[in-house]
């Protein structure tokens, strides 16, 4: 599955060479992280995450946090090429 949504903000966040507070906000957020793209999650309503899940999440995350485009794409491709949920 293609996370086209974050795909894209990685992408303009690194033509204008950084992540926004708003998009460090998202990628902290599990409704909206890349995650929750894959999982298509709700407030409210959770999916548990495998150990391997959680940690590319929270390394997606920090990614994203330190303007880590090469990383933070990596870690999409990771994160897509996880069995379907």
């Amino acid at each position: 599955m293609k996370l086209v949504k974050w795909r894209g903000i990685v992408a303009r966040a690194k033509k204008r060479g950084r992540f926004t507070q708003r998009e460090r906000e998202r990628a902290a957020d599990w409704p909206k992280c890349a995650m929750g793209e894959r999982y298509h999650f709700r407030r409210g309503g959770y999916t548990w995450l495998s150990n391997v899940e959680q940690v590319l999440s929270f390394d997606f995350m920090h990614a994203v946090e330190r303007n880590l485009f090469p990383e933070a794409m990596r870690l999409i491709r990771q994160i897509e090429a996880l069995p379907k949920p």
